[in-house]
């Protein structure tokens, strides 16, 4: 079975902006360098590099998938849950764990960050 590669690397999370959207689903985005000048765009549509997560393979291929994968499932496939029992007003404590490391990586994705590393 041929894995189709990932193009689109979200470093900004879209689960996590879809929490943000308003009623036409989209987001501002501010730009540093024209800050007064803000884009209203959709959350699949910024905060992506192509091929940001692809790694080299020992065969020389390149995987583009798998930390992008690692990222969707392990990190934000908690997410959702975590909105919910913020929504619901419930105690964050069993979920800390994952919460931070949510924060953590949305700290060390973005491209300022990995360029500085």
């Amino acid at each position: 079975m041929t894995v189709t590669p990932k193009k689109k690397h979200h470093f900004i999370p879209v689960t996590y902006l879809k929490n943000f959207t308003d009623d036409d689903g989209k987001v501002y985005v501010f730009r540093k360098d024209d800050p007064s000048n803000p884009l209203h765009m959709a959350p699949e549509s910024f905060g992506y590099r192509k091929h940001y997560y692809a790694q080299p393979m020992p065969d020389g291929d390149m995987d583009h998938n798998r930390i992008e994968d690692f990222f969707s499932g392990e990190i934000e496939g908690h997410w959702n849950g975590i909105v919910e029992e913020i929504r619901g007003k419930r105690p964050l404590k069993p979920h800390l764990e994952k919460l931070i490391q949510f924060i953590a990586t949305l700290y060390v994705r973005v491209p300022a960050t990995r360029d500085m590393v």
